[in-house]
């Protein structure tokens, strides 16, 4: 080749260089050289001998965009998934894995990255690969912030930090993400269909707002009260976005101004916000909403160092169409949800010309059904698939999203929390509240049902399943080790059958297609032999040749929903006042989930997640209880049962003498093998709004704290850690988990609410605070369990404690002892409905091929939160 062009290849690749473009591209990584490169590259053939082996030497075949990995076992509800690939990413070992790589597994099956089946620019499918992962190159000429739009994947990889997916294809995740100069990689992990949907776009400013996934509710005529939103908004700064709100206009009525909490880099959060509706008076009124910089001096800042950075640059005004209907038409109506300070909807057909009653009409006030959803139906949808009733309004709750958490955990939160806006907002007769569900809502009605007897008077599951372990798997373990039994305890509140004795007294109506295929008869035919000696006069109807949904007339309503026979139950039933209960008998798995019925409440137990049950006696004329118990430590007995004064209670044989009281309440305690009478609770003890196990913790509008005092890497894995939850409960949940510093935690007001600590008592300054004094510590290095260390830098801990001088609220701790084991809790999943963690557990990389057995130390505590020898687990 002559000189001369050799040297006009190089000036081409300098040219090159010098102008670069912010477009970004799917290539090979080795396709593109640098102009060092090509230098070294005409060096060598110019001084190179002509028959040098070099030259004949053929270089490797480039790498595809797209390669994939099939997985190599089955997507359980597990707390520790079994998995090669992530236990090298928790190790540090993890490299952007070649054409052929192999990953050998503990399973003794070696998996080969290999390309899909089918893939193209922004897209790849492999039915194969489903719950496996993908590994997409993407390379870009020069750093920067995009903004990265996917569908059909659990979550990815960003570079190696752990972002939000979107395994149910509801297509309205979109996130801030970094990419850096040359070869990027998105480890996809795959959903359920094999198939995910991908692409980028430059963001119009640092911070906007996104049209994706509003929360909004609907206008009703006459009504003037400002009514509450959520959007969501993104950050694509590399700081954090502070000292903003948003400010909301009707029809260019009265604006209100919302100020927005602190926005973590790269972040995206559900942001509340008020809205004035006196200004709408059409059909479909416009909601304006515009991004305002209040400035430091203006916004209640939670930064006392706030850093100087440059003004940000915020979006256009986004507008949303909203409904304005009358209140006798079926209409959404939103709230503020004391979980996490979001807002959630739900969806109500009211009753036929009620609305307006007053409360001294002598018409019978009509009642409340609650309606529970399907997996992937809208609470809107739900509450339409009736007709409308004269005797009900019919609520429809959302379980926080179309698929959320199955009606158990925070999705059986949501339902309580709606049923008791329905009751201030509509006019009703309280002893006349029924529960019915289809599906995962037939399963939610189940739920419901046994641990909330009290609220309802009936009950009408169609084809709803009993349990995760019947249903979705994984089978419950008949022999379970040491380990296993301890987690089994974490997730008892899921188990149906063990309190189904709580449905005595109630109206039971069991509804099933014979023919179908998604939640087998089966599980209909089994609860009717479960409940034929606890609920006389069962109801039970099985549609011949029905699958599971169906519907066989043209009338309004469907009637796998709006089946009249159930209905015609329910009107035979209405809840009755405490005063009107002579026998309690009760069983609950856990207090902290459900703790009463009637006059009995269960204050605490003596083993967490074991059955706890209460039959007692009362005679409201003579002023006696008596009763049994077991695994009860604590119980409340209300007076308002009895017609005279307390004279007496005997419990376990145990006879107490009750002194003339003017209080309204008996609290009792174990005390050593007897029963007393006690001044009432001690609430810096565990007691049902404040106790374990560890999930129970995200329930008092938690604060998710990250660390900042670890090298730049163990800082950058707190805080990613910090924001895939908050992605990730937002995501399942509809959430709004607040992020922030510890040094935000530390200087900020954040009374009432929990706090959850990411890192270690050395990295995060916010965890000495809240977490001293705990039997169960990290530090960098090592976890301490009472007297007992176990070293290491590769072991994560999770433990729940009581927030000191803050009763009701509790502060986690999400711990690793280095980096590796900061990793090790990247993909824990806590928000999975069916997964259970005990009050404390300690693990390290084992778990991720051994799963539970690799846990090293697990447990619960005391009632005064001290460690209990006897109720933990450190196998040798």
């Amino acid at each position: 080749m002559p000189i001369q062009t050799l040297m006009e290849l190089l000036a081409q690749g300098r040219k090159a260089r010098r102008v670069r473009t912010t477009k970004t591209t799917l290539r090979d990584p080795h396709a593109a050289r640098s102009p060092r490169a090509l230098c070294l590259c005409v060096g060598f053939l110019l001084i190179a001998p002509a028959d040098s082996p070099l030259l004949a030497h053929q270089p490797q075949p480039p790498r595809p965009d797209t390669l994939i990995l099939e997985r190599w076992g089955p997507s359980t509800r597990t707390p520790f998934r079994r998995d090669p690939l992530e236990a090298t990413i928790a190790s540090g070992a993890y490299s952007i894995p070649q054409l052929g790589a192999i990953l050998p597994s503990a399973d003794g099956v070696e998996r080969t990255w290999r390309e899909p089946e089918h893939a193209d620019a922004g897209s790849f499918k492999d039915g194969k690969a489903a719950g496996g992962y993908a590994s997409v190159i993407i390379r870009r000429e020069e750093p920067g912030i995009e903004l990265l739009h996917a569908t059909g994947h659990g979550m990815v990889y960003i570079n190696g930090v752990p972002r939000v997916g979107d395994a149910y294809g509801l297509g309205f995740v979109t996130l801030p993400i970094e990419l850096r100069e040359g070869d990027n990689e998105l480890l996809f992990a795959i959903g359920r269909e094999g198939l995910v949907r991908y692409s980028l776009s430059s963001p119009a400013a640092v911070v906007s707002i996104s049209t994706s996934d509003p929360t909004l509710p609907d206008v009703l005529i006459n009504n003037l009260s400002p009514l509450w939103g959520a959007a969501v908004i993104l950050n694509a700064g590399n700081t954090a976005a502070q000292d903003l709100a948003l400010e909301a206009v009707i029809d260019g009525g009265k604006p209100m101004v919302t100020v927005i909490p602190p926005i973590v880099p790269l972040g995206t959060f559900k942001a509340p916000f008020k809205i004035d509706v006196t200004g709408a008076m059409t059909d479909e009124p416009t909601l304006s909403l515009r991004l305002i910089d209040l400035g430091p001096d203006e916004a209640p800042s939670t930064d006392a160092a706030r850093a100087v950075t440059p003004p940000l640059t915020l979006g256009p005004a986004q507008t949303f169409k909203l409904r304005r209907v009358r209140p006798t038409q079926p209409h959404t109506r939103t709230f503020i949800s004391g979980i996490d300070g979001s807002v959630q909807y739900y969806a109500v057909n009211p009753a036929i010309s009620t609305p307006t009653r007053a409360p001294g009409d002598p018409k019978q006030p009509p009642a409340i059904i609650l309606s529970l959803h399907g997996a992937g139906v809208q609470a809107t949808n739900q509450a339409a698939a009736y007709s409308p009733k004269r005797w009900a309004h019919i609520v429809a709750p959302t379980n926080r999203r179309a698929f959320g958490f199955d009606w158990e955990d925070w999705g059986r939160l949501d339902a309580l929390e709606v049923l008791a806006d329905a009751k201030r907002y509509l006019y009703h007769n309280p002893t006349r509240t029924y529960l019915t569900g289809h599906s995962m809502g037939g399963h939610g009605t189940w739920q419901l049902g046994v641990l909330y007897p009290d609220l309802f008077a009936a009950i009408g599951p169609s084809a709803g399943w009993v349990d995760f372990a019947s249903y979705s798997g994984p089978p419950l373990p008949s022999d379970p080790t040491p380990m296993q039994a301890i987690f089994l305890r974490a997730r008892a509140g899921s188990d149906t059958l063990a309190m189904k004795a709580n449905l005595s007294g109630r109206g039971v109506y069991i509804l099933h297609g014979d023919a179908d295929d998604n939640v087998p008869v089966d599980h209909a035919r089994r609860m009717r032999e479960e409940l034929k000696d606890v609920v006389p006069g069962l109801g039970y109807h099985e549609q011949p040749g029905a699958g599971h949904w169906w519907e066989s007339s043209d009338e309004p309503g469907a009637e796998c929903l709006d089946w009249a026979p159930m209905f015609d139950l329910f009107a035979h039933y209405r809840s009755v006042s405490d005063r009107e209960v002579r026998s309690v008998r009760f069983v609950t798995m856990n207090p902290a989930i459900s703790d009463r019925l009637a006059w009995v409440t269960i204050g605490s137990q003596v083993r967490p997640g074991e059955p706890s049950t209460v039959s007692i006696e009362c005679d409201p004329h003579a002023g006696r209880f008596k009763g049994t118990t077991t695994n009860v430590e604590s119980l409340e007995l209300s007076l308002a049962a009895l017609v005279g004064t307390p004279t007496s209670v005997e419990l376990d044989g145990d006879r107490i003498e009750v002194p003339k009281t003017a209080a309204k309440s008996l609290f009792l305690q174990r005390g050593g093998s007897a029963w007393e009478l006690s001044s009432g609770p001690d609430l810096t003890n565990e007691v049902p709004n404040r106790s374990g196990p560890f999930k129970q913790a995200f329930n008092h509008r938690a604060l998710l704290v990250y660390g900042t005092h670890g090298s730049p890497a163990e800082n950058a894995a707190m805080l990613a850690k910090a924001r895939f939850d908050s992605e990730s409960f937002w995501y399942r949940g509809n959430g709004s988990f607040e992020v922030a510093s510890d040094e935000q935690c530390l200087s900020g007001e954040f009374e009432d609410r929990s706090i959850i600590l990411y890192g270690n008592s050395n990295l995060n300054r916010a965890w000495a605070p809240l977490l001293g004094g705990s039997p169960v510590d990290v530090r960098s290095g090592a976890v301490q369990v009472g007297d007992r260390t176990y070293p290491g830098d590769a072991l994560a801990c999770l433990v729940i404690r009581p927030r000191h001088n803050d009763f009701g609220t509790s502060v986690a701790g999400i711990g690793g002892t280095g980096l590796a084991g900061l990793r090790l809790t990247e993909r824990l999943p806590y928000f999975l409905s069916g997964v259970g963690y005990p009050d404390f557990c300690v693990f390290g990389p084992e778990v991720l091929s051994t799963g539970i057995e690799g846990v090293k130390a697990a447990g619960y505590f005391r009632n005064d939160w001290s460690l209990n020898p006897d109720d933990m687990v450190e196998p040798e």
